[in-house]
């Protein structure tokens, strides 16, 4: 798996940990399923039932709180 760096504007990492906390994921795991759709829309990634599943099931499970919140 790669990993990949991205630099955000304030309002960009605002709403991505906004959409995060909303869809309860981590912001790098919905970060990762907003590239990943947007590249499927795009067609540069084949449309899978399987991976999609895989994929929006991907929740946290940790319950804990946390500081932010």
């Amino acid at each position: 798996m790669a990993r990949i760096t991205i630099t955000l504007l304030d309002d960009e990492s605002n709403a991505l940990v906004q959409l995060a906390k909303r869809e309860r994921r981590s912001p790098r795991q919905q970060a990762a399923i907003l590239v990943r759709k947007q590249l499927r829309n795009l067609g540069m990634l084949p449309e899978t039932i399987l991976v999609q599943q895989s994929i929006d099931t991907e929740v946290s499970h940790d319950d804990r709180p946390t500081s932010e919140s």
